[in-house]
């Protein structure tokens, strides 16, 4: 796959060869998560904190909030928890165990949610889908709507993290830029992996977009094209 802009932690497997019939274009695309079928963010609170949910105090750290990343890849969801202070990332983490350990350090508890709260909601997909953390932080196909909108839209990356949001909660779909690095994706899935999968997506699925025609106006050029010469509609000279 060969890829035009932007640079992005898995360019490093373009060492591993490249074919040049499959192009990739990476341009950032902003997208609101309500234009949108992707699951934006993890539905429930992450940790719980005495009354306050998310928000805590760490002795190195001071005051950090807990925020969920959302990623997909191709057509498969991977989910992220990230520590923010002064709305930045200070560290992400792909692997529940590992955040467990974390959490655990800092004599804070992992939200359990009530599914009772939720069930009579009329709009219960991602919290089906992830009912709880563990499920959260483990890759998941996406859903026939989500695999249609992301073909339709040439959409190879999209990554939703919290700290884009401006105020609005559920945040903006960053699509087909080169930010994965910024929230630590290598730690998810290695350079060479990643590059294969969008490789096969981009090549494999995505519509290719079409040649440009070019009207040709040079009447010499389109009579040529056509097959005349300047004898076609005259009688040839005799041979002396």
């Amino acid at each position: 796959m060969r890829i035009i802009g932007g640079h992005d932690y898995y360019d490093s497997a373009l060492a591993w060869g490249q074919d040049s019939n499959t192009i990739f274009i990476r341009e950032d695309r902003i997208i609101k998560s309500t234009d949108s079928p992707l699951f934006a963010v993890y539905p429930h609170s992450i940790v719980k904190n005495g009354y306050r949910y998310d928000c805590v105090g760490i002795s190195n750290l001071g005051y950090v909030e807990l925020r969920s990343v959302s990623v997909y890849i191709a057509d498969k969801h991977y989910g992220g928890v990230s520590v923010n202070k002064d709305n930045q990332i200070y560290e992400t983490f792909w692997d529940y165990d590992r955040f467990e350990a974390w959490v655990n350090a800092r004599e804070l508890s992992i939200h359990t949610p009530k599914r009772e709260r939720y069930k009579w909601e009329k709009n219960t997909e991602i919290k089906d889908a992830f009912p709880n953390l563990q499920s959260w932080f483990s890759s998941v196909p996406a859903t026939n709507a989500q695999r249609d909108w992301l073909i339709t839209n040439g959409i190879a990356v999209a990554v939703c993290s919290e700290q884009y949001s401006w105020g609005n909660e559920k945040g903006y779909w960053h699509c087909n830029g080169s930010n994965l690095k910024d929230i630590g994706f290598a730690k998810a899935v290695d350079p060479y992996t990643l590059f294969q999968e969008l490789s096969m997506w981009v090549g494999g699925v995505l519509p290719r977009p079409s040649a440009e025609i070019v009207e040709t106006t040079d009447p010499k050029i389109k009579a040529h094209k056509h097959g005349f010469d300047k004898w076609s509609f005259r009688k040839p000279p005799e041979a002396k």
